[in-house]
C-alpha cells in the first residue's frame, strides 16, 4: 500500500505565507524598538549637548555641534520608527486575512 504525505505547507501553501508574514512582522518590531531607542537616546544626547556650552565658562570646540548632529539625528529615526508601525500593522493585517480564508471566513467578518 502506498501512502501519500501532504505537509503542512504543501497545499494551499497557507503555513508557509503566515510563517513569512510573523517573521516580517517580528523584523519590523525589532526595528521599532532599535529605532525608538536610539533615536531617543541621539535626541537625548543632542539636547544635552547643545545646553552644556550654556553652563561650562568656555565654549569648547565641537561640543554644540556634536548635539546639533545628535538632535537632527532624532527625527530620521523617529521616521522610521512610525514607518515601522504601518509595516506592523500592515503584517498584522495580512495574517489576519490568511486566518480568516484558512477557517473559511469571509473578508468582511475579519
Amino acid at each position: 500500500m502506498t501512502e501519500m504525505v501532504f505537509y503542512h505547507d504543501s497545499f494551499l501553501n497557507t503555513e508557509s505565507s503566515e510563517v513569512k508574514l510573523g517573521r516580517s512582522r517580528d523584523r519590523w518590531k525589532y526595528m521599532l524598538f532599535s529605532s525608538t531607542v536610539l533615536g531617543f537616546t541621539a535626541g537625548s544626547a543632542g539636547l544635552f549637548f547643545s545646553i552644556l556650552p550654556w553652563f561650562l565658562p568656555r565654549d569648547p570646540e565641537g561640543i554644540s555641534s556634536i548635539g546639533t548632529w545628535l538632535t537632527v539625528a532624532f527625527f530620521p529615526l523617529l521616521i522610521l520608527a512610525a514607518h515601522s508601525l504601518d509595516k506592523i500593522r500592515d503584517a498584522e493585517k495580512a495574517l489576519r486575512l490568511q486566518y480568516c480564508r484558512r477557517h473559511g471566513l469571509k473578508e468582511k467578518d475579519c
